[in-house]
């Protein structure tokens, strides 16, 4: 790569760059090929319920995932593994419980997550300790290995069979547990109460929210009140349920704000007329912007127009300046780059949730117009179901993780995740080397979030010393030499290390 030469008083600087990281000559969006996850075996009792839903990923690059599969690569797993890097199963993370029952599933189709990596990332599961008796069951955590950890929840949640599968489990950034279920419900309506507990698995008696539900058909099970949390920078919750009528009893819309100690935020509430889509087996999908603005996956006005993909300001009002166009169907899963770009999985236009056997994954600007530099993905399923695509992930060298029902993306068979790659890395040269008053020299380099970078010092481009190590948390990273000052003469590299 060609250096960058620049005097700067006494000293002069080779802007050199230097990277580990392997030639990105695929295109953005299409199939990692060197991802080969692992086969999985999924329970015939569940039918076309066994989508895999991305949990999360460990700093080391392992992928939590959680699902209706019994096995994976031909050992038990119980609907929890740990994928390597690479995809292939992690042998050393075998899970104490399973989250399987087959004793019952209420309905066929989406279910709420049952399983949340937490910020120490020990691994909160819902586990079936006794199927013939429910009062057993409970909320625990996994260590790294899979083995249980000291803690346990006793909440006064009603751990019945009736409301097993309606249960969500949330982990907040602080190391606080949300977990809800249903409390009281007839054929029609009923109560759904999330609690809060502690690190410790205490129950926090501060933060109290209750759900009054509504089911939309009398012959459905009492289901699903609440299906979606995300947090806000500031400690408030956005939530979504198909059903919700009604929040600590104000009557309200199925996408609300709730404050951090539960209490619902009326200073957020979508435009009259407006409503998130109830559609009771299908995923929605919302994301909080670091502005506090809110992409929304789908709403419908008072002439039941439908918009598949809309953008909210913070306090709940339709930002008329994103315009995803006519071009998306129904959106399922989506995840924001650092850059703003919005990946997204999505039907073909029209589709508003209808039952599909394929999805495209496509690339959007932060604006909502398509980033034609990103090749459409389709991902397909041999059972038209709800949940082809159900999660998207963002790894920190921008390679996408996708996961849900699937059997093949872009007709290459992959079980239900996959991944595919991302932009190539920006271009490695020195952005700008400056020389300030006190006689240190700043640098700064373009880079990708996540990944180490290394300063190193060199007096005749042959020996060199480490100066600093930082990581990246933005598109640019600077590095400061103090002492400089101390050499007539001295060249420069930074270095990006892959883990």
């Amino acid at each position: 790569m060609k250096p960058i030469f620049q005097s700067i008083g006494s000293v002069l600087a080779l802007a050199m760059s230097v990277s580990t990281m392997e030639t990105h000559a695929q295109s953005p969006g299409s199939l990692d090929l060197r991802f080969q996850p692992s086969a999985f075996s999924v329970l015939k009792e569940y039918e076309g319920g066994g989508a895999i839903r991305i949990v999360g990923l460990r700093s080391d690059e392992r992928v939590i995932i959680e699902g209706l599969f019994s096995h994976a690569d031909g050992k038990p797993r119980g609907g929890i593994a740990q994928l390597n890097a690479d995809g292939t199963l992690d042998p050393g993370f075998n899970p104490a419980i399973s989250i399987l029952s087959t004793t019952r599933l209420s309905v066929k189709g989406v279910r709420p997550p049952m399983t949340a990596l937490t910020a120490t990332e020990g691994l909160f599961v819902t586990a079936l300790w006794n199927p013939t008796d429910w009062s057993e069951s409970d909320v625990v955590q996994l260590m790294p290995d899979g083995s249980l950890a000291d803690f346990r929840v006793r909440s006064p949640l009603i751990w019945s069979a009736s409301s097993f599968w309606e249960r969500i489990i949330f982990a907040q950034s602080d190391g606080r547990l949300l977990v809800g279920a249903p409390v009281a419900y007839g054929k029609t309506h009923g109560l759904y109460d999330v609690s809060r507990f502690d690190g410790q698995g205490y129950l926090d008696f501060s933060f109290n929210l209750r759900l009054q539900w509504e089911l939309c058909c009398a012959d459905i099970a009492s289901v699903y009140a609440l299906m979606e949390i995300a947090a806000q920078p500031d400690g408030k919750l956005l939530i979504y349920g198909p059903n919700i009528r009604a929040i600590n009893g104000v009557t309200w819309n199925n996408l609300a704000r709730i404050n951090a100690d539960g209490s619902l935020d009326t200073s957020f509430r979508l435009p009259a007329g407006w409503q998130a889509p109830g559609e009771f087996l299908s995923r929605y999908a919302f994301h909080v912007l670091p502005d506090g603005k809110v992409l929304a996956g789908g709403l419908r006005n008072t002439q039941r127009a439908y918009y598949p993909l809309v953008r909210l300001h913070s306090d709940g009002s339709i930002d008329r300046a994103f315009k995803a166009g006519s071009s998306l169907g129904k959106v399922d899963a989506m995840a924001v780059q650092p850059d703003g770009r919005i990946v997204v999985a999505t039907g073909e236009s029209g589709d508003d949730g209808s039952p599909h056997s394929s999805r495209r994954i496509l690339r959007l600007h932060p604006d909502g117009s398509k980033d034609t530099q990103f090749g459409q993905a389709t991902a397909t399923t041999g059972s038209p179901g709800f949940e082809v695509i159900n999660s998207i992930a963002l790894q920190p060298d921008g390679k996408i993780l996708v996961a849900g029902s699937f059997t093949s993306i872009n007709g290459i068979r992959r079980p239900g995740i996959a991944r595919l790659h991302g932009d190539p890395p920006p271009a490695f040269a020195f952005a700008s080397v400056t020389r300030e008053p006190s006689g240190s020299v700043r640098f700064i380099i373009p880079t990708r979030p996540g990944g180490p970078y290394i300063l190193d010092g060199s007096t005749d481009l042959q020996s060199w010393l480490p100066i600093r190590t930082n990581s990246a948390t933005d598109l640019t990273l600077e590095f400061k030499d103090a002492n400089a000052v101390n050499f007539t003469q001295r060249f420069y590299r930074a270095r990006l290390v892959n883990p």
